[in-house]
């Protein structure tokens, strides 16, 4: 499959990479044996998603998440519930993250095997609109920002943050990160690879400080996410 001749954005991680087209197409390649599949070595269209406009994609190395005019839809591994499905069953075709259906999502990233969203609920005519900060999946290292360090298969709303005035979020590896209005950056997760070491502890969101042992099985912490500009 040929990639198309105009493309807006592209993201990859350790295993695959992902492709977006101007037309909102999007296009994968690498591994994809975590559902016993064999590795694609050429880039071929999610046809799942031939049916939406993709507008931005982020990545980990073992899931993904697109952005879509109707939502988020993600696939891939699920072992912590990264996923945001509601369960840890694997997914090998993209499905719809009907947790956050009825916000206006505006920003998704990865972690290594955790997500975040930034969104707008809508209020109704003459109101402004709620901003919120969903996170999802796995929580050990404290990253998904509920003050415990609980893996979550379930989008939750970071309460810490809702007074903030969030306008961009980040996520990789075991850390997840947010900038306010006022440019006030909060940082939380795992803080050992300099993450967020070089902040003090932001006195409105709780911070895990559980220090996990070993090498966290070798596992790379490498995530992108990418968007159509």
């Amino acid at each position: 499959e040929e990639l198309p001749a105009s493309m807006s954005a592209v993201a990859t991680a350790k295993l695959h990479t992902a492709v977006l087209g101007d037309t909102g197409a999007l296009y994968t390649c690498g591994w994809n044996q975590d559902q016993g599949r064999k590795a694609r070595l050429f880039f071929r269209p999610v046809a799942a998603l031939n049916r939406l406009r993709v507008s931005c994609v982020a990545i980990s190395d073992h899931h993904t998440l697109a952005l879509v005019d109707r939502g988020v839809y993600s696939w891939g591994s699920n072992n912590c519930g990264q996923l945001g499905l509601g369960h840890y069953t694997h997914a090998p075709l993209p499905e719809h993250v009907t947790a956050l259906k009825k916000y206006q999502v505006q920003q998704i990233n990865c972690g290594y095997d955790h997500c975040v969203a930034f969104v707008a609920e809508d209020k109704g005519p003459d109101v402004p609109p709620v901003e919120k900060v969903f996170s999802w999946g796995r929580g050990e290292e404290g990253q998904l920002g509920h003050n415990d360090n609980y893996s979550r298969c379930v989008p939750k709303v970071i309460r810490t943050l809702e007074a903030c005035g969030v306008r961009a979020i980040g996520a990789g590896g075991f850390a997840s990160a947010a900038i306010d209005e006022a440019k006030q950056v909060y940082t939380w997760g795992d803080c050992r690879d300099g993450h967020h070491s070089h902040l003090p502890p932001p006195p409105s969101l709780h911070r895990s400080t559980r220090r996990t042992s070993g090498t966290r099985g070798g596992r790379s912490s490498r995530s992108r996410r990418w968007c159509r500009r």
